[in-house]
């Protein structure tokens, strides 16, 4: 569960690690996953959505676990470095509840990707859900959809995922013709 200091839920990325080697290697299964490369050490990572509730399902063991909101917010176990909070998962299950504040004061600025693609382009794999939770947990304000020939527009999703008071989307378009890329939007 995450929160910020007043008790609101919040987006976010969890992280769990393993303590020492895990027991299957991400860089085994990760094409399955859609994400992008992980480190091997890394046995689950989620994005929570807007509703500040995740589940995620790891083998028995030892585990460091690490919550974390983007650049603008502080990070859970407010620790440096960021190695995570041990988790005994050895015996039973786990509920965690990081508090993540807003460290930066951003007043008057956005931060924005203008150029994402994810499932409608030929060269990413990320469904368009996992793009705008990926977006949302990292706290990016605006997310502009550049997939190669194909107009995605990410509002469905956004609005389904519940995620409008933290993302806005902007409808783009990569056009590739035989000579560079150009993005539209």
């Amino acid at each position: 569960k995450v929160k910020d200091p007043f008790g609101a839920p919040l987006p976010a990325k969890v992280q769990v690690r393993c303590e020492g080697p895990c027991p299957v290697k991400w860089s085994s299964y990760e094409r399955f996953m859609e994400l992008e490369p992980q480190a091997d050490d890394l046995a689950a990572l989620a994005y929570v959505p807007p509703q500040g509730s995740a589940t995620l399902t790891v083998p028995p063991g030892n585990y460091r676990v690490s919550v974390t909101r983007g650049p603008e917010w502080s990070a859970w176990p407010d620790t440096f470095p960021l190695l995570g909070a041990p988790v005994d998962l050895s015996a039973q299950d786990a509920t965690l509840e990081a508090t993540l504040a807003h460290v930066v004061d951003t007043t008057g600025w956005m931060s924005a990707d203008l150029h994402v693609h994810a499932v409608n382009s030929a060269d990413a794999q990320p469904t368009n859900e996992s793009r705008v939770l990926a977006f949302a947990a990292e706290g990016v304000d605006v997310l502009v959809s550049t997939d190669h020939e194909w107009v995605t527009d990410y509002t469905p999703v956004i609005q389904k995922l519940g995620a409008q008071s933290v993302l806005a989307s902007v409808i783009g378009c990569e056009v590739s013709p035989t000579w560079g890329h150009h993005n539209l939007f």
